[in-house]
């Protein structure tokens, strides 16, 4: 569905049109992962895909930490969140957050934020595309943006970038979310009433 067209690792959308009108900071973030499948570090890779921050991931690392410039914090999730929102301000994490408490647990603290994650990507790639039918397609091109070629590139990056997004939270609803659902309840009675 385009994501064979190319590769998307390592590499992030230049979009002339980008969430909240911003295009990624060239600030590149160092995150230092924990062990694999450590839950903190997947934690801290979406609030960077939140806040559309440029990231590098370095594996090795016994506890996750983040590297913005000069100032690396490691530790806490916490800590490593207000690092974050001090260098990239917006779109904020505190007004969409408030409603999650200090009590809910890290998994579902970390579905939603992979929610919020997705609702900003399928909104930037939302306001690409009407705009690109407004201004009469790809051949009518903003000259800041480049060439119609240049364009096509950028939304097929974004297009590969928003599809990896996506199959991410599928994965993480099958190895996290589903098991937990079928833990709590045996019989799968909850999950064949919800998709009825």
């Amino acid at each position: 569905m385009g994501n064979c067209l190319r590769g998307s690792k390592n590499r992030r959308s230049t979009a002339g049109i980008a969430p909240y009108d911003n295009i990624r900071n060239s600030i590149v973030v160092d995150l230092r992962s924990g062990p694999e499948g450590c839950l903190l570090t997947t934690y801290i890779r979406f609030a960077l895909e939140y806040k559309y921050a440029s990231y590098r991931i370095l594996p090795g690392y016994e506890r996750p930490a983040v590297s913005i410039g000069t100032e690396t914090v490691s530790g806490g999730r916490e800590a490593m969140l207000r690092l974050i929102e001090s260098r990239f301000p917006e779109p904020r994490f505190k007004d969409s957050n408030e409603s999650l408490e200090e009590t809910t647990p890290l998994v579902v603290r970390v579905a939603w934020l992979q929610h919020s994650s997705i609702v900003v990507h399928l909104g930037c790639f939302v306001r690409w595309t009407e705009d690109l039918s407004t201004r009469g397609g790809l051949w009518s091109v903003d000259p800041a943006v480049g060439s119609p070629r240049m364009e096509v590139r950028k939304f097929e990056e974004f297009y590969s970038v928003l599809l990896e997004v996506m199959l991410e939270h599928a994965q993480m609803e099958e190895r996290v979310i589903f098991p937990l659902l079928t833990k709590a309840d045996p019989d799968n009675s909850y999950i064949y009433i919800y998709n009825l």
